[in-house]
């Protein structure tokens, strides 16, 4: 899939309105990107559509900031740096705090860099 961003006409030819799209199936909505056409934003001249496109292009490569994360495990627990790893892998969620339903409309993607972790000594 790409995520090259466009501008597609959409309606009819006697009264077009402007769409921008990320790839194939995603539509700008102002604020995120849908995968829902009806929730995109109308543009009713290109001209205005350009605009927003190349503000979105000045700004479309992600900002990416790095957290430390402290985990305590009980000393009891003699395990290895990868076997934490796979623990938190497969028993912590951490949440954006993002109500919607669809991951792909939300503004920041949390990663995880598990194979990353090690111990303080």
């Amino acid at each position: 899939m790409t995520n090259e961003l466009n501008i597609t006409q959409i309606g009819q030819t006697n009264w077009p309105r402007y769409v921008l799209k990320k790839g194939a199936d995603r539509f700008w909505t102002g604020s995120a990107w849908s995968e829902q056409c009806r929730q995109a934003v109308l543009f009713s001249c290109d001209s205005d559509a350009e605009q927003e496109l190349e503000v979105l292009q000045k700004y479309s490569a992600p900002r990416e900031f790095v957290v430390p994360v402290k985990i305590l495990m009980d000393a009891r627990a003699d395990w290895s740096a990868e076997i934490v790893a796979q623990y938190l892998q497969q028993h912590v969620r951490i949440s954006d705090g993002c109500e919607s339903e669809n991951p792909n409309d939300t503004i920041c993607d949390l990663e995880i860099e598990w194979d990353l972790i090690d111990e303080v000594e």
